[in-house]
């Protein structure tokens, strides 16, 4: 095993397998460093940051609307957006809402954030 370790490190003058010399950073290795964590920390908190925003900002555009007695899903997609395609708006009420069909009883609660205007 000796040889294999000798031949990866230099040997003394008694055949022992001397130590690699410790790591020493240079000043400008030192700025380097501290350059790179500084980098990476204001990276690293730009992204977290951002994620927090995004995520705020997601949460405000929630919007909601309650069924009236009476109201149709395709009278409601006419009241949420008047100048849109009411079968458009209607499929996406649907599907965000997660309507197992068109029918909605008064009373409830939808969500139209997202829906085409």
């Amino acid at each position: 095993m000796e040889a294999d370790m000798s031949s990866t490190f230099p040997t003394t003058v008694t055949g022992r397998v001397s130590s690699p010399a410790p790591l020493r950073l240079t000043r400008r290795g030192r700025i380097a460093v501290v350059a790179a964590l500084l980098a990476m920390l204001s990276t690293l908190g730009g992204l977290v940051g951002h994620a927090a925003t995004a995520g705020a900002d997601q949460r405000q555009a929630v919007r909601h609307v309650t069924v009236r007695p009476g109201e149709t899903l395709w009278q409601l997609a006419e009241r949420v957006a008047p100048g849109a395609d009411p079968r458009v708006v209607v499929a996406q009420l649907a599907a965000i809402n997660h309507l197992p069909g068109d029918g909605v009883a008064a009373g409830q609660r939808l969500i139209v954030s997202g829906v085409s205007r």
